[in-house]
């Protein structure tokens, strides 16, 4: 094979590319080309690292959450439940998603063992959203359920009170009307306002007779206090009130 002089090979060269400004260009730009490509790859991995961390560590959290509530419900320990809370919460501040979640659980659990005022943060929470929501009424009667657990049963009363005027004015939530009723009997049995309660035993007998009442209905249906059905228990106490 015989060697083309170098000086023929450049002149060709030259010749077929020399309309080619692209070419011409990338041979001109080549480093800068190269740097820049290998600062994208770089810069690729640091996004993808920085992501995928972040992703790595959120469901690292939300698994440490859902493990200390599992560890809240079992836990009876006063202060291990206090701990258990604090953990929970320092994940609630960093996801705040989580509050949908576990606010109205761990506020249950609080209530349950006692403790009223570590509970009521996360029940107010659970209530801001229902009034969020578009449910006000059922949130007025959410914050009374706390009220009780506080042990302010007068307050309570006034709220039941004012609840069932509100209920009876736009005459729509049959159930909550059923349940607020409920309430308010049984508050006034606590606060020994026999009067008032005999009088409220007696509207509940009349919703109970109009058939077209499904809410009281199905209440009646499902409700139990202690051994007794809440029909027979009901019916004791207006019993017991009209001998006093």
């Amino acid at each position: 094979m015989k060697n083309i002089p170098q000086a023929r090979v450049e002149s060709s060269f030259e010749e077929n590319s020399e309309d080619n400004r692209f070419i011409h260009w990338i041979l001109s730009n080549g480093k800068n080309l190269l740097i820049a490509f290998f600062g994208l790859v770089a810069l690729f991995f640091i996004v993808y690292r920085v992501l995928f961390g972040s992703i790595v560590k959120s469901e690292h959290d939300f698994i440490t959450a859902e493990n200390d509530y599992q560890r809240l419900l079992t836990e009876k320990n006063q202060v291990a439940i206090k701990e258990t809370v604090q953990k929970l919460e320092i994940n609630l501040k960093t996801h705040p998603e989580l509050h949908a979640k576990y606010d109205a659980l761990i506020a249950r659990r609080l209530i349950a063992t006692g403790n009223i005022q570590e509970a009521a943060p996360f029940a107010l929470n659970a209530i801001s959203r229902t009034e969020s929501e578009n449910a006000p009424l059922y949130s007025d009667y959410s914050k009374t359920s706390l009220l009780i657990a506080e042990s302010h049963l007068e307050q309570a009363l006034q709220n039941s009170l004012k609840l069932k005027e509100t209920l009876n004015a736009k005459d729509t939530d049959e159930l909550l009307f059923a349940l607020n009723l409920l309430r308010i009997g049984m508050l006034q049995q606590q606060l020994k306002l026999e009067k008032d309660e005999l009088s409220t035993w007696n509207e509940w007998g009349n919703k109970i007779a109009n058939k077209n009442n499904e809410a009281f209905q199905k209440l009646v249906d499902y409700s139990i206090i202690g051994q007794i059905s809440l029909t027979n228990y009901i019916e004791t106490r207006k019993e017991n009130l009209r001998k006093s």
